[in-house]
């Protein structure tokens, strides 16, 4: 137990120095993927919900300080060890090698792709809270193969319910509809979010199948926007497709005017 002491501190020397000197196998023209930052002006937006948007994650620390898997890998490729049959190397050697390169994590590249997806995905989040003009933008730092993502997210101002209206080409649907619609989640007046949309999708759809409806789902229920009123409001149509149309994909509401957008079900 005394002489593998040593080597098991020679081991985990060896990790960890391999862990904060990951740059010399980086190949020419490609970057460490070091650090990733998301910064907004709107003190709303949960830091972890956006961090979870992100397309691309950098190499996992351990105490938010050693990238410990990032190590394991480094460390079960130092020398040629992933050639079969590599003289000098004991068999029990290389399965240990072998083992910290399949626990470990290889280097994250800059991605530019994943970049750009990230950003696209920070903008899709404005608009479902409704944010219609919000802007997502990053810009990156790269220095000695490292790369620095900085995300800047800028929501302007959110667009609240003005109006909301339910309809159906079911006459005995329209007339839940009405009742239900005493006890919408959609509250005008408050910021329009698509959150919210979706739990009264929800909640729409438990009303009629009490009714009768046993077979109805969801996604007979679509939304239509209205926000070209120039005030920073918008008008939500919610409208119900019988179970018995033949076309469920058709809507009373006219959809060919650009200020209105329609919302199918998201399931």
């Amino acid at each position: 137990m005394k002489r593998s002491a040593p080597l098991f501190i020679a081991i985990a020397t060896s990790i960890l120095f391999t862990a904060c000197n990951s740059l010399k196998k980086i190949p020419e023209g490609k970057y460490f993927l070091c650090k990733q930052v998301v910064e907004t002006d709107n003190v709303d937006f949960k830091h972890a919900e956006l961090v979870s948007l992100l397309k691309q994650k950098t190499n996992r620390k351990i105490l938010g300080i050693i990238r410990l898997h990032l190590g394991f890998y480094n460390f079960g490729n130092l020398g040629d060890t992933a050639v079969e049959g590599h003289r000098g190397l004991s068999r029990a050697w290389k399965r240990v090698k072998r083992g910290m390169r399949q626990i470990g994590e290889e280097p994250v590249l800059l991605d530019t792709a994943l970049t750009e997806k990230s950003r696209e995905q920070f903008e899709i989040f404005l608009h479902r809270k409704g944010y219609f003009n919000g802007i997502a933008t990053d810009s990156i730092i790269r220095k000695k193969k490292k790369a620095t993502i900085l995300f800047s997210i800028r929501p302007n101002n959110s667009y609240v319910v003005r109006n909301v209206s339910y309809s159906s080409s079911d006459g005995e649907i329209e007339d839940r509809l009405k009742a239900a619609q005493k006890n919408t989640l959609i509250q005008p007046g408050k910021t329009y979010d698509e959150e919210v949309l979706d739990k009264e999708r929800d909640r729409v759809t438990s009303v009629i199948r009490d009714a009768g409806y046993y077979f109805f789902n969801r996604n007979f229920i679509t939304y239509e926007l209205d926000s070209s009123l120039g005030s920073h409001q918008v008008d939500v149509y919610l409208y119900v497709s019988s179970p018995y149309e033949k076309d469920r994909k058709s809507t009373r509401l006219n959809s060919s005017h650009s200020s209105v957008s329609r919302m199918p079900s998201s399931a």
